[in-house]
């Protein structure tokens, strides 16, 4: 696991980030709020099994948990494919003692259709999540976004 620990923990390097905590707090002492991107394709953890998968999710979701953030974007790259992530969702939904919002950034793969029968709460295991890719600072690729319309 490149950006996880063997426990699952992610990573954080604690010279530009000596306590993730304290951020937290102090952003909510400013009244905002926090959020925390997760398994950016730059950064990609590459498992090599189910088990690690399963190990990055729990350790993603008690950090994220322990430092008090408020919202994650979880990226798709690395573990988290549409499966992990509504598990990952589910999870957290569980474990959290208050609300935390959850997007999914998997651009235009996404494969989880929401079940438009029931209430959102139910039928969709995300807050927010993304239908197309990121837009680079050039003109094609914002026409491009705009021609999947």
């Amino acid at each position: 696991m490149n950006f996880h620990d063997e426990d699952g923990w992610p990573i954080v390097n604690l010279e530009l980030l000596p306590d993730m905590k304290q951020m937290v707090d102090h952003a909510h002492e400013l009244n905002l709020t926090a959020g925390w991107y997760q398994h950016n394709c730059i950064c990609a953890d590459n498992c090599e099994s189910e088990k690690q998968y399963e190990s990055q999710i729990e350790g993603d979701m008690e950090a994220l948990l322990h430092f008090g953030f408020d919202a994650v974007k979880v990226d798709g790259c690395g573990g988290y494919d549409d499966p992990n992530l509504v598990k990952f969702n589910r999870k957290l939904t569980e474990m959290a003692s208050r609300h935390i919002l959850v997007e999914n950034c998997h651009s235009d793969s996404v494969q989880y259709e929401p079940d438009h029968n029931k209430p959102p709460s139910e039928g969709c295991p995300y807050h927010f999540y993304r239908t197309f890719r990121d837009i680079r600072p050039s003109y094609a690729s914002v026409m491009n976004n705009l021609a999947k319309e």
